[in-house]
């Protein structure tokens, strides 16, 4: 389903963007879906941050974790014998003062070796005013950055943060996309 390009670009700079996936049809019943998602959650006291791990519950997060067209991209880069761990649904609410700051998704996962590959689903049109997801192009290359556990005033929805995150590589890049489409990125990418 990948380029040489495309795979190239994922080994020397850390991710791709954007993929398109799913059709206008299926970007609406995604969008649907989780609207109905973040009601249930609320009403069950959960925050817009809270929807983790919910593949195990919720058949809708399962089907996607299993999408083939998402896999044949993640097996492009990994190979066919793919194990799908989590899932984790951020929904940045307006007016929202929450942030996720520099990290890696390697520090959360505690994996030897570190293989691994994230998908990020815009479910939603994601730009640069409503908080597309930044990386520091390369930065993957230095393999475990060091980083601090996060202080209250950064209003951080994690809870680690990498100081001077953009010593690590290029100039960060806004992974911009319209809904329906996905970026892959190493764990190791800041």
């Amino acid at each position: 389903r990948l380029t040489r390009e495309q795979i190239r670009q994922f080994n020397e700079k850390g991710y791709i963007f954007p993929i398109d996936i799913f059709t206008a049809a299926e970007v609406e019943a995604n969008r649907r879906y989780f609207d109905e998602l973040m009601e249930k959650a609320r009403v069950a006291g959960h925050n817009s941050y809270s929807i983790n791990g919910w593949q195990k519950y919720c058949r809708g997060i399962y089907d996607l974790l299993y999408d083939e067209r998402i896999l044949d991209c993640v097996e492009d880069l990994l190979g066919a014998n793919l194990v799908n761990t989590m899932t984790h649904y951020f929904s940045k609410e307006a007016g929202d003062d929450k942030q996720v700051t520099w990290h890696q998704d390697a520090s959360y996962w505690p994996l030897t070796p570190s293989k691994t590959v994230t998908v990020w689903l815009a479910i939603d049109d994601a730009d640069v005013e409503n908080g597309a997801m930044t990386v520091i192009p390369g930065s993957h290359v230095h393999g475990q950055i060091d980083f601090e556990d996060s202080d209250t005033t950064e209003h951080n929805v994690l809870n680690q943060t990498v100081n001077d995150a953009r010593e690590y590589g290029d100039e960060p890049v806004a992974l911009t996309m319209r809904a329906g489409q996905i970026s892959l990125h190493t764990d190791l990418l800041l």
